[in-house]
């Protein structure tokens, strides 16, 4: 299995500063890059609001 996570900071969240897509956008981006890494790993991005 491969797995792809983010990592948000909770004020970015509760202020909504940041909009789901692009949490989406990120975890999906790190289940692309687990499954690149090949089988049964995974890849935790941390997501940075700029």
């Amino acid at each position: 299995m491969s797995l792809g996570a983010t990592i948000v900071q909770p004020a970015e969240v509760v202020d909504f500063s940041l909009h789901i897509n692009e949490i989406i956008k990120t975890a999906d981006k790190a289940l692309y890059q687990a499954k690149d890494g090949g089988r049964n790993s995974f890849v935790i991005n941390f997501f940075i609001h700029k």
